[in-house]
């Protein structure tokens, strides 16, 4: 197939896919200017220009797929095709040049390269990694150095950046070229990088910072979860959040709190420990500021729950059946927590028959503090169960955790 025989075939199939301008695609692929072949003929012509250059896209994206699949050959022709239509195309300039480095001509793709006069920010990236695969370390260094001292350097060369001075052991430099990028945006793989970095040489805070921006601000980002589940992040985060994310958590909510019911439930179908972390402390700085304190309450104890922290979810349920001795949610969370805790279900024998005197030697506050080893809390969720039955009968997960309780007094 000659070049001007693909340059129909895919008109052809740009028309097919576009039916809004098939017509002019049409007009312009029969048109005496176009046929006329070469790369040269109707090269005046507007449409004929238009159209090349979405041929010229449409055949380089071809050999982009093709280098993807590995399949050199195919690409080589894609990209052959293309340039018999646009030589001077930065996509066909880029498909060469990745199919070069492919065939292990290095120098040829750095020749290519050098003379693409387009600016583009990927060309020159690539440009750089060229020289380091044809041995021009020293001349990609330069160049990366200076492009990085620019606002307009994208995280991926200074990342390469970073990469060539950790070769030379100079984790200073590299820190530097990565902690630029943050200024500007977030930087997923450069934050990884920071935090390997800061692990190896001994900066246990500052890799905590970064563990915890991991975990908070990117948890929507699957290769940093990724690189989390690979480094055991898990266990540093809890204990690490950034007070200024609190506080700007906790005035979103304050502006919104009709969003709190939905961030416990998008928690309890798919949990992420830090961000339940973080709604907990932003919670607990404005429940009390909020028009339905109550709600913010039972969510906390919610998210207490979630993060197995079941004294703090037993304390918010307690405020909570202060406040609303019926509610439902907080008498079943009450429940839970005594369940958690092996209490509901596993009947003490009572401190005046068993230890004379224990009441006295222990202390009423003892008793009711909730404590593990006092019998009081095993007796909190029965009565707050009983109170919402009696009072809504048709509740059958509270009549349900009742029935617990009787059939566990009863053995």
């Amino acid at each position: 197939m000659d070049a001007m025989s693909w340059f129909r075939h895919i008109l052809a199939r740009y028309a097919a896919g576009r039916e809004n301008r098939a017509a002019a695609i049409s007009a312009a692929a029969t048109s005496p200017a176009t046929t006329s072949g070469g790369s040269g003929g109707g090269g005046g012509h507007p449409h004929v220009q238009a159209i090349r250059y979405l041929v010229v896209r449409e055949a380089c994206d071809a050999a982009f797929a093709a280098l993807a699949r590995n399949d050199i050959a195919q690409a080589q022709r894609l990209a052959d095709h293309a340039r018999c239509l646009d030589p001077a195309h930065p996509d066909v300039i880029r498909a060469r040049a990745l199919i070069a480095l492919q065939n292990n001509q290095p120098l040829f793709a750095v020749d290519l390269l050098e003379r693409d006069n387009s600016s583009l920010a990927s060309m020159r990236l690539l440009l750089q990694l060229a020289r380091l695969q044809a041995g021009r370390r020293e001349a990609a260094h330069l160049d990366l150095h200076a492009w990085s001292r620019l606002e307009s350097c994208p995280p991926q060369a200074r990342q390469l950046l970073a990469w060539l001075e950790l070769q030379s052991a100079d984790t200073h430099a590299a820190r530097a070229a990565l902690q630029r990028n943050l200024r500007h945006q977030l930087d997923p793989a450069g934050i990884q990088m920071l935090w390997l970095i800061d692990r190896q040489t001994g900066l246990r805070d500052t890799a905590r910072q970064f563990a915890a921006i991991m975990a908070h601000r990117l948890s929507h980002h699957e290769p940093t979860r990724a690189f989390e589940r690979l480094m055991g992040l898990g266990d540093l985060v809890p204990t690490v959040v950034p007070v200024e994310m609190i506080d700007q958590l906790a005035a979103e909510l304050l502006d919104q709190p009709d969003v709190i019911a939905s961030l416990v439930a998008a928690q309890k179908c798919r949990m992420q420990s830090q961000r339940v972390e973080l709604l907990r402390r932003a919670l607990a700085r404005i429940v009390d500021d909020l028009p339905r304190s109550l709600d913010a309450v039972v969510a906390l104890a919610e998210l207490s729950l979630l993060a197995d922290d079941v004294d703090d979810a037993r304390r918010w349920a307690r405020r909570g059946l202060r406040a609303d001795p019926y509610h439902a949610k907080l008498a079943l969370i009450l429940d839970q927590t005594e369940r958690r805790a092996g209490l509901a279900l596993s009947p003490k024998p009572r401190q005046s028959e068993s230890f004379p005197g224990a009441s006295a030697a222990l202390g009423s506050s003892a008793l009711g503090s909730g404590t593990l080893g006092s019998g009081s809390s095993s007796d909190e969720a029965r009565p707050a169960l009983r109170r919402v039955a009696d009072r809504y009968p048709d509740y059958r997960d509270v009549r349900a955790a009742l029935d617990r309780h009787t059939a566990g007094e009863a053995a």
